[in-house]
């Protein structure tokens, strides 16, 4: 799951650090839903872990897959958010 989060025009992207898999390459706010956990509740946590923002979760922009990939990309729209943005710990 993936979020856009935009403020003045301009869109919050992450960079991941060495150890994750998208090391290197920016992206949106994102990352695995748990076993068991709602979309939208993965959408809000993964935000606020790679942010520290507590979003105010928009609507689905788009869903993505690739044929003979096993993960399926939900990517949502931030409407608004508190706080100021910090990388997490793995960013």
């Amino acid at each position: 799951v993936a979020v856009v989060v935009e403020r003045d025009g301009l869109l919050l992207l992450g960079r991941p650090g060495p150890t994750a898999s998208m090391a290197g390459r920016w992206s949106f706010p994102a990352g695995f839903v748990e076993r068991g956990e709602v979309v939208e509740a993965a959408a809000i946590r993964e935000a606020r872990e790679e942010t520290s923002l507590d979003i105010e979760l928009g609507p689905l922009l788009g869903l993505y897959s690739r044929d003979g990939e096993t993960v399926a990309l939900a990517v949502y729209a931030a409407l608004g958010f508190s706080g100021e943005p910090t990388a997490g710990d793995r960013l």
